[in-house]
């Protein structure tokens, strides 16, 4: 029961919204099943947790399954050769992408490592659509090539064996753009997690210089995995933007309510009292301590 004081009151919305993106194929129905594939920023990261709660608050009347099929070090290759046990064998309805980090071996950028990657990808992605599921093209995360120096003066740093290029980062963001090209031609949803992550990185650093989202120089944090999740929501668009948004104003000395995504019943009022009872459709997205620092600076609230 809500029992509000009125005062010139007219109206009152209780939402939490999440920006429009561009216009999206994921629509999850009951019963929808989704994969994420992926290297081990898929494996280790909770991206894919984050976003599962999502829809799970945002659509608890729905029973969507979502499978985790990240495998640490995986190429492209890789994921083409477990195909048929960690991907067809659950039956998705979706299938989202993300690859590249090893697939360009840390080295400067060469026609031959990125015609491989290419060449690979284009075949996982095919067999997403032979087995009847829609494919979701995700670019590359960032590599921090600033942590990586800094963490290399460690010699016990796990990553100081890569002797990964300077330039590696801008190789990142090259995979990534193939990637939305090829999705653009195939009209598939594209979700760009190196571009939010690298342009965030660059604007925090101008206020400290140490800032970083990656502390081993590949992996994000879950700062940066809240970024990611909320750049694939943002993208796809979920059709239910809103937990409940409930509006209120006096007609001819009755008050009237009404509510979106939200069920409105035992509605008592007066002049400068309304009482009534509010059932929300949807629960807010709910995401760890940790993380809501990426929820914030992806301007979600």
């Amino acid at each position: 029961m809500l029992t509000l004081k009125i005062a010139n009151f007219r109206l009152l919305l209780f939402s939490c919204l999440l920006p429009i993106g561009l216009l999206g194929k994921l629509d999850l129905k009951d019963g929808d099943s989704f994969v994420f594939l992926g290297d081990s920023i898929t494996h280790r990261g909770p991206y894919s947790q984050y976003i599962e709660t999502f829809y799970v608050t945002r659509y608890p009347e729905r029973r969507i399954s979502f499978m985790n099929a990240g495998i640490s070090g995986d190429k492209a290759g890789d994921a083409l050769a477990r195909f048929e046990e960690d991907v067809a064998a659950f039956k998705p309805d979706y299938v989202s992408v993300m690859l590249g980090m090893n697939d360009g071996q840390y080295l400067d950028f060469s026609q031959e490592i990125f015609g491989t990657y290419r060449e690979d990808m284009d075949k996982v992605l095919g067999r997403i659509e032979e087995i009847g599921a829609v494919p979701i093209v995700i670019s590359p995360t960032i590599f921090d090539q600033q942590q990586y120096t800094l963490r290399c003066q460690d010699p016990e740093f796990r990553f100081i064996r890569l002797h990964a290029s300077d330039h590696y980062n801008g190789t990142m963001a090259l995979f990534g753009a193939w990637g939305r090209e090829r999705a653009m031609a195939e009209k598939w949803d594209y979700v760009n997690f190196w571009g939010p992550l690298n342009d965030l990185t660059v604007d925090q650093r101008k206020e400290d210089p140490q800032f970083t989202f990656v502390e081993d120089a590949i992996h994000p944090g879950p700062i940066g995995h809240a970024i990611m999740a909320h750049a694939f929501l943002e993208e796809v668009e979920p059709d239910r933007r809103i937990v409940s948004a409930v509006t209120a104003r006096m007609q001819n000395g009755k008050w009237r309510v009404t509510g979106r995504n939200a069920a409105i019943s035992e509605v008592k009022g007066s002049e400068d009292t309304l009482t009534f009872t509010v059932k929300a459709a949807s629960l807010p997205w709910v995401l760890p301590e940790e993380a809501r620092p990426g929820y914030e600076l992806s301007k979600s609230g």
